[in-house]
């Protein structure tokens, strides 16, 4: 049931839309959608908002429609009166699922994912795998995260030493986000709530790989045709300097 007369295919629109329990905030911008169409909807990483993203929205819109939204304790969407101990990738897309159901969003839908995307947005396609027509994964976990043996999840905090990723890293000052823009990010970044929030979705990730993988979405090849588009970061290098300045 479409929980307002708002016409999300028309204009920037953005507002609070029922998902039931509470309201999660959603902005759709770029050319009007006609009939048919797809629109890009973005599902970021754990702990992050849709704030991180204003510069790839500003590069999309010009040739696409783009929604993105905060999911449930984030951002500018409400959460539920409780953070639960654990958030599930497969919650986060039935959510997502239901969010675009109420506000009379209708496929096809392009999925823009990075980090724990990877796993959120393959839950997503798993309820909805006849409306979406192609995926961008950006630096995606997928459920082979961890499989060389080498080293897994129990150690990868141990890795990070309780560093600041994002200081040790030089994405704090190699961003492209104007002043303003990156306060926004950092001062979200520090409020209770999303911390709380953050940590419960960091919670479920191991058990995130495991449900994705008994669901063999990689042979069923869900996609079939349609496109997929991989870009990968320069993570090794990343946590090999995290794990030089720890040992430091």
């Amino acid at each position: 049931m479409q929980s307002s007369n708002i016409d999300w295919d028309k204009g920037d629109k953005d507002g609070l839309v029922s998902i039931g329990s509470h309201s999660l905030y959603l902005s759709v911008s770029g050319p009007d959608r006609k009939p048919g169409e797809p629109i890009v909807v973005l599902m970021q990483g754990v702990g992050s908002t849709i704030d991180e993203w204003v510069v790839v929205r500003k590069l999309v819109v010009p040739f696409a429609r783009w929604l993105n939204y905060d999911r449930s304790g984030m951002g500018r969407s409400e959460g539920p009166s409780q953070t639960p101990p654990s958030i599930s990738a497969a919650s986060v897309a039935a959510e997502l699922d239901t969010l675009l159901r109420n506000a009379g969003i209708e496929p096809p839908f392009i999925i823009v994912a990075h980090s724990w995307g990877g796993y959120t947005s393959r839950e997503f396609l798993e309820l909805r795998p006849n409306d979406v027509v192609g995926m961008v994964f950006v630096d995606c976990n997928t459920e082979r995260f961890f499989d060389s043996g080498a080293w897994g999840w129990d150690v990868f905090f141990p890795v990070l030493g309780g560093q600041d990723f994002i200081e040790t890293t030089g994405l704090a000052t190699s961003h492209i986000l104007s002043e303003e823009e990156w306060k926004a990010v950092r001062d979200e970044q520090a409020d209770p709530r999303h911390q709380a929030t953050e940590a419960a979705e960091m919670q479920a990730v191991p058990n995130d790989r495991r449900a994705l993988d008994h669901k063999n979405q990689l042979e069923k090849l869900l996609l079939r045709d349609y496109p997929v588009s991989v870009i990968i970061a320069d993570t090794p290098n990343d946590f090999q300097r995290m794990e030089s300045l720890r040992v430091l």
